[in-house]
């Protein structure tokens, strides 16, 4: 039967370990991944950026000036013509010229003439990767044949957002009809670097899919123009006369074209900001080939070491250390996981997941520290149980009844602080008349102090019967403790006898609490105390024995430290005076009834505050 425990024990943390580590490998909540690695893009600095791209927008003020969009085609082939003037080493257009124009002749000549200009077009249904490549199920837009044989290259513009409608990868190249075709920014990027295409070395992840490397937000990032500012510097340089662009600023430039008005429909919201021209995401994705400065998300298998490696951290100290430890640790984890998820996409270029690691160490930690307070409370209650029959036993060391009824009234109370206590207490009916009378205080509480406290009443009980004084009695109860010492505890304690016959009471103390004695007709209390008497248990030593008479109608009050050292809520001690005080406002109420009333004061003063010792008081009174 064990052995079968120990199975599913152990197949049970197998499921449930992967449970947890499932969700990492499938990335079940890249939902929320996303939204953290946004953080990241917000939080890193502007990233390099090559000098050689231009940006020609067509923005607002480009739409006012010329009119509707899309433009006659006579407007393009003007720009590609100014800047092949110019000297710019590129042209892409981030727009599509898919049906026959009035002005394509134009376009067309210009294009040829330039011998630089990239066109773009689109594919529709793209599908499953295949051998890390994606297929594209149509096409969906291409440029006009003419302008195709004319360019120097066409590639397609496409990207495509993820669940949450940002877009932060795009596809690299396609099949489509057992034909590769590549990216635009691809192919501009191989013909500035002057390498084949194929050449080009880009991190992808599993879907095929490169992550855009976004230098930043828009108007902080790369050189901007106006396409209407070009158009109308050119004409002002012919007539001589400066414009607002100096045109040699576009030697050598790769220029970028494309419609970027905010209520364009090219536009698409990107981790650092929510509206973003679509054109910038090929430039970006050039200039991280032409910068060599690529993002690239860690494997699946790394961000799963790495869980695991501070998944068994997180288990070890949620089941070892203490609680205040293993808060601090799961926060501390949680600090350096963010700290090193930001300092790799920052430093490194490199996206560690932080989202599921961070909730899995909380699920982890919180589990475990679940499972752990529901371990522990079934071993206190069970140690509460234990505590209670302890109580139970430690009750039956007490006398029931106190002897001698008829010539003294005794009554005695116990309240320990926990369920077992170091006080303690006993009755002995001794020979001719006699009554002896114990009280004390064990060092300690709980069950060391219960321990002790039940051997010591049982040598009390057995010396008070062969010892005919209270002193003969302390000094063998001290002899017999004090060679079992180990235990590092002690008692103090006072024993008293009381002769029926005389009246007499003799009494000793080893080092316990003064003993309050109110006479009959008297008004203040005495306080017994003897010349010679240190704590019993921890060295040989001598008790000293004093004797009183006692007459009718006087009280005797025993009592522990636990009385006196009650505490209020204002961190004040009970003290013997407020106890004296009570015994003499109340000396005809009884044994019975002063021991009430003593116990009512002590909780009056101390109200809420939790019992901090063991309280034992005893009431005489003689008849």
């Amino acid at each position: 039967m064990k052995i079968n425990l120990k199975i599913i024990r152990s197949l049970f943390l197998v499921a449930a370990a992967l449970a947890i580590l499932a969700p990492s490998y499938f990335r079940t909540f890249d939902t929320f991944e996303l939204g953290t690695l946004d953080i990241r893009y917000r939080l890193r600095p502007v990233q390099p950026q090559s000098e050689d791209i231009a940006i020609i927008q067509i923005a607002e003020d480009t739409l006012e000036k010329i009119g509707r969009w899309p433009f006659t085609r006579n407007w393009h082939a003007a720009i590609i013509d100014i800047l092949s003037a110019s000297g710019a080493k590129a042209v892409i257009f981030d727009m599509l010229f898919v049906e026959p124009s009035e002005h394509d002749n134009l376009l067309i000549e210009s294009t040829k003439t330039a011998g630089n200009v990239y066109y773009a077009c689109t594919f529709d249904r793209f599908s499953r990767t295949k051998q890390g490549v994606i297929e594209s199920a149509r096409i969906d837009a291409f440029p006009l044949e003419a302008l195709r044989d004319a360019s120097r290259g066409f590639g397609f513009i496409n990207f495509i957002p993820d669940n949450d409608g940002k877009t932060r990868r795009a596809p690299l190249k396609t099949r489509y009809d057992d034909k590769i075709y590549y990216h635009i920014a691809l192919l501009a990027a191989a013909d500035y670097l002057k390498k084949d295409v194929e050449d080009i070395c880009i991190p992808v992840d599993e879907d095929g899919m490169a992550l855009i490397n976004f230098a930043g937000k828009w108007h902080q990032t790369y050189k901007h123009y106006s396409y209407i500012d070009i158009i109308k510097s050119y004409s002002l340089l012919e007539k001589g006369e400066k414009g607002p662009v100096n045109l040699s600023e576009l030697r050598g430039k790769v220029c970028f074209i494309g419609l970027t008005a905010t209520a364009a429909h090219d536009t698409m919201p990107i981790p650092q900001e929510g509206v973003y021209p679509g054109l910038g995401v090929h430039i970006n994705l050039f200039n991280s080939i032409v910068t060599d400065n690529f993002l690239m998300r860690a494997h699946k298998l790394i961000n799963l070491l790495l869980l695991m490696i501070f998944g068994a951290l997180t288990a070890l100290v949620a089941l070892k250390a203490r609680p205040v430890v293993s808060s601090i640790y799961i926060v501390a984890v949680i600090i350096f996981l963010c700290i090193l998820s930001w300092a790799a996409f920052v430093l490194g270029n490199l996206w560690i997941d932080l989202f599921y690691p961070v909730i899995g160490l909380l699920v982890i930690y919180l589990s475990l520290t679940f499972y752990k307070y529901l371990t522990e409370r079934q071993k206190r209650q069970l140690m509460e149980k234990e505590l209670e029959v302890a109580s139970k036993i430690q009750m039956s060391f007490l006398p029931q009844e106190a002897p001698g009824a008829d010539e003294v009234s005794i009554v005695a109370d116990m309240v320990p602080a926990k369920h077992v206590g170091g006080d303690l207490y006993d009755f002995v009916d001794l020979k001719d008349g006699k009554v002896g009378v114990m009280v004390g205080d064990v060092s300690g509480k709980g069950v060391p102090a219960a321990l002790y406290m039940a051997r010591a009443v049982s040598l009390f009980r057995l010396f008070s019967r062969e010892s005919s004084g209270t002193s003969d009695t302390l000094v063998k109860l001290n002899d017999a403790l004090s060679e079992e010492s180990d235990a590092n505890l002690f008692v103090t304690l006072t024993y008293l006898i009381y002769d029926t016959k005389t009246r007499s009471l003799t009494y000793s103390s080893g080092g316990h609490m003064p003993t309050v004695l109110l006479k009959k007709g008297e008004k203040k209390c005495r306080m017994l105390e003897t010349k010679e008497g240190m704590p019993i248990g921890l060295m040989p030593g001598d008790f000293s024995e004093e004797k009183t008479s006692l007459s009718k109608g006087d009280i005797i009050i025993l009592y522990s430290d636990g009385v006196t050292e009650a505490m209020s809520a204002r961190g004040e001690e009970y003290g013997e005076e407020r106890l004296i005080e009570v015994v003499e406002n109340n000396k005809d109420l009884g044994a019975q009834g002063l021991l009430l009333r003593v116990k009512e004061s002590i909780g009056q003063f101390a109200k809420s505050v939790p019992q901090h010792d063991d309280i034992t008081i005893i009431v005489m009174e003689v008849k």
